[in-house]
């Protein structure tokens, strides 16, 4: 197809020429002017609007340059700050699990301590002196608590005296500079307190003969203890089990104390209280570190007892009534921040320890009413805060709560979806005991972890935060403790992860400031190039604007010139060409043409004719492949066919020579032989004579094939 269009093209601008009548100058010149200008114009317009794409695909590739720098500062800083993250992470679970772990341990040989103690009262001579001087040289240390007040925002409690600051320690040699870190002394204050609220003997019918009190919180009266009713909280059944026991025996008793309820869970203010529907009165609702430092106090104990035997005989029982503060002591000034211990605990502040019992029962919380206690009304054990479906099936069976959840399943499909009940919690009835708190499934992960008596930790999600969770079995095994694996009961320290992602955190931050940076740098950078690729576009559009203008000139100039040039060696041409017009040539123009060029053309011609009519055999004229080129009419003749058919035909179709055979006469060049000669019809004998056909360079184009008649 581009051959035909390319073909009428020429066609119809040689027809135009014509008619104008132009000179052969005046067409050599509009020619140079086609083939030179109008391709130089085209070509500073393509060059143009390739610079311009040029520039624009600049200035696209330097922004997506930018965003891509952009992207990888991002990545780069996304991939340092969650390794960060990682790395601190595992730090800190590292170093919790082992505080939880240590802490444990802490309380399991404190309680052993306890052993040591009740064997030791159990050789004393009972009497009342003995026993004073017993307990007033068993002395423990508890924090003093200062005295707090509302904030002046009134939205939290803060102490009501301010601490002095802490003077700072400096390196005084500079070879310990590097990384010298001072950290100041805890400046808690602290009370001697009797480890022991009550020291008794009881008979062997469970009157209690002596007693010693170090606190009004016991009845100093002596009581029968072998009824419930006159015992702590009239909760202990302790006297049936001493019964069971031989020399040498200890029994340990759970938590014993009194429930403190609270109605309100958190930052306990007048705002919140009044949001909840409540009169504001702290000193009313438990106790609950710094979202309720004014509360009132879970107050417990924890029975030692055992055998006192004389003569191979046992007279009576000894016992010690622990006061529950000293096992609270262990964890309730513990943190896992970097401050590592504070005065009041906290638990609004999610980073805080407590202690669950071998039952996954609340008995060390910062948050009093969430330890699980006894109703001294009746000396059952109080309500928990039960999750509702377990409430809802309490209440309808019309049963006591003791005869009720003693057939109910513990950690029954634990999860985050179920709710704690609603009632108990407007009752203020919230104490934790984890067997039925369906709606913690976190219970379920501590009781899994301390199985064994092991510890670990795991992270949950707890209130919209990701907290880590750790959990280590207390390793006391004394009495009924023994039982379980998990001994007295296990520590758990709740950490909130973003404590300690915090330097992950702050580099984030400067990460994020210096990428902003860099974006804003690569930002100007990429508007500066862009300003610049618009200067050099319009730059290169001028200098091309110019550049061409001074070509065409110099085309023009050029193509005169030439046009010039060639018309008078064209006419010297033809008038050479003439004077060989006695048959040096064969081929025909045939021109129309009425200039310079059609003389010459015209003067060829007549050359050829006669060139061709003085072969008088049979001639053909092929290229390399056998196309044939021409043909006399003495060949068209033999070969029977017209000049039409013949051109553009192949040798074979036109020869009377079969192909490749001894007559062949193309056959016989090639092979460097005469051809043979071949018998026509009619008596007749011929023979073929070939030879190449060469261009100007002396390079073979074709064949020149002659044929003689030979018969004679």
């Amino acid at each position: 197809m581009i051959k035909r269009i390319a073909g009428k093209a020429h066609s119809l601008i040689e027809e135009a020429f014509n008619r104008m009548g132009w000179s052969l100058r005046a067409k050599l010149i509009a020619i140079f002017v086609i083939i030179k200008v109008i391709p130089l114009v085209l070509l500073a317009l393509i060059a143009w609007r390739q610079s311009w794409l040029l520039g624009t695909e600049l200035s696209v590739r330097a922004e997506e340059l930018t965003a891509k720098a952009n992207d990888s500062l991002s990545s780069m800083g996304d991939i340092a700050v969650s390794r960060s993250v990682k790395a601190l992470n595992d730090r800190a679970t590292e170093d919790i699990e082992r505080m939880t772990t240590d802490t444990a341990r802490k309380i399991a040989d404190f309680l052993y301590g306890r052993d040591d103690d009740i064997r030791a009262a159990a050789a004393l001579e009972p009497s009342e002196e003995n026993y004073r001087i017993f307990v007033e040289h068993k002395m423990g240390l508890l924090v003093r608590e200062g005295e707090w007040k509302l904030a002046a925002d009134g939205k939290s409690w803060v102490p009501a005296e301010t601490p002095p600051p802490r003077g700072e320690v400096k390196s005084s040699n500079n070879e310990n500079d590097t990384a010298f870190h001072y950290r100041p002394p805890d400046s808690f204050e602290y009370d001697s307190r009797p480890l022991y609220l009550e020291m008794t003997f009881v008979d062997p019918d469970g009157r209690e003969i002596i007693k010693t009190t170090t606190s009004p919180q016991m009845d100093g009266g002596l009581k029968d203890v072998s009824d419930r009713w006159n015992t702590y909280v009239h909760a202990e059944t302790y006297f049936q089990e001493l019964k069971r026991l031989g020399p040498g025996d200890i029994y340990v008793s759970e938590v014993i104390g009194a429930y403190v309820g609270s109605r309100y869970i958190g930052m306990y203010t007048p705002e919140n209280a009044e949001a909840a529907g409540l009169e504001f009165q702290p000193e009313e609702e438990a106790y609950a570190g710094k979202e309720n430092p004014l509360g009132k106090r879970f107050k417990g104990i924890v029975r030692w007892a055992s055998p006192v035997e004389r003569n191979g005989s046992i007279i009576g029982y000894v016992t010690l009534a622990l006061d529950h503060d000293h096992i609270m002591e262990f964890t309730s000034h513990l943190t896992p921040t970097t401050g590592r211990y504070t005065e009041t605990p906290s638990a609004y502040e999610g980073n805080y320890a407590f202690i669950w019992d071998y039952k996954c029962r609340s008995i060390v919380h910062p948050r009093h009413h969430s330890i699980v206690g006894y109703d001294p009304e009746t000396g059952e054990p109080q309500v928990p805060w039960l999750e509702q479906s377990i409430y809802d099936a309490w209440r309808q069976s019309g049963k006591s709560y003791v005869d009720f959840i003693k057939d109910q399943p513990v950690f029954d499909k634990q999860s985050r979806e179920k709710k704690p009940a609603r009632e108990l919690t407007k009752a203020g009835l919230v104490g934790l005991d984890g067997r039925y708190l369906n709606n913690a499934p976190q219970c379920t992960g501590w009781f899994d972890l301390t199985s064994e008596g092991g510890s670990g930790s795991f992270n949950i999600l707890w209130s919209g935060l990701s907290k880590l969770t750790t959990a280590a079995a207390i390793p006391y095994y004394t009495g009924r403790y023994g039982e379980s694996k998990r001994g007295f009961a296990f520590v758990t320290i709740g950490a909130g992860l973003e404590e300690f992602n915090r330097p992950a955190l702050e580099m984030e931050r400067e990460l994020d400031s210096v990428t902003d940076g860099a974006n804003e740098s690569l930002g100007r950078a990429a508007s500066d190039t862009r300003e610049s690729i618009k200067k050099n576009l319009l730059d290169t559009t001028t200098q091309l604007s110019l550049s061409a203008g001074v070509m065409i000139v110099l085309v023009v100039l050029i193509a005169i010139w030439m046009a010039s040039f060639l018309t008078r060696n064209i006419n010297n041409l033809v008038k050479g060409i003439s004077r060989f017009r006695s048959g040096e040539r064969h081929f025909r123009f045939r021109s129309k043409m009425r200039d310079e060029l059609g003389a010459l053309a015209d003067s060829f011609d007549e050359m050829a004719d006669r060139l061709v009519e003085s072969v008088s055999g049979p001639l053909v004229i092929t290229d390399l492949n056998g196309k044939t080129l021409y043909a006399n009419d003495h060949a068209l003749k033999l070969c029977q066919k017209t000049l039409e058919e013949a051109i553009g035909s192949g040798y074979k179709e036109i020869s009377v020579y079969p192909e490749n055979s001894r007559y062949c006469p193309i056959k016989a060049l090639q092979e460097g032989r005469e051809a043979e000669v071949k018998h026509l019809p009619g008596d007749r004998y011929i023979k073929g004579k070939a030879t190449y056909l060469y261009d100007k360079a002396g390079n073979k184009t074709g064949y020149i094939i002659i044929t003689d008649d030979v018969t004679e």
